[in-house]
């Protein structure tokens, strides 16, 4: 058994996650290397322009609290080149909002494929069920306990 409502929820999540972990790798490449490619620069842009929409919309979707952790990395990384002049506090700031987000992200899907384990489960054994209760031994069964039912009612209420 599917649930097409569920599938969407879970590729909005894996959205936001894919989004989230490109975002990390061009600021770390940056970070590391302490160089400003401008098409990561561009990507980047990009990213910080999609990010609170993607994650606002799942939100919306999956009906919860948005917390402002995404806003704020946003925010911190305006720029790659900015990036590479912040200090370490601050960059040790960003990667603890952008791992907390990953990780609650990760705990997120990991529930919803949970349920979609648990609807697939659940409709296996529909299907299981249905199968015993169209199979002629189920309705043999069922049609001797009705023949024992009726002669123990008929031996109550017919006494000689």
């Amino acid at each position: 058994m599917t649930d097409p409502e569920l599938d969407e929820e879970i590729a909005l999540v894996k959205g936001c996650l894919e989004s989230l972990k490109r975002f990390h790798d061009i600021f770390d490449s940056a970070i590391v290397t302490e160089t400003v490619v401008p098409e990561d620069e561009g990507r980047l842009q990009e990213l910080r322009a999609l990010l609170p929409l993607q994650f606002q919309s799942m939100c919306d979707r999956l009906r919860l609290r948005p917390d402002n952790a995404v806003e704020q990395i946003v925010e911190m990384a305006s720029s790659l080149s900015s990036a590479i002049l912040l200090p370490d506090f601050q960059r040790r700031k960003l990667y603890d909002f952008w791992h907390k987000t990953y990780m609650k992200l990760h705990f997120l899907l990991g529930r919803l494929k949970h349920r979609k384990e648990q609807l697939g489960s659940l409709g296996s054994g529909k299907a299981k069920a249905g199968k015993f209760f169209t199979s002629p031994l189920f309705l043999v069964v069922a049609l001797v306990i009705v023949l024992l039912i009726l002669l123990l009612l008929r031996s109550l209420f017919i006494r000689k």
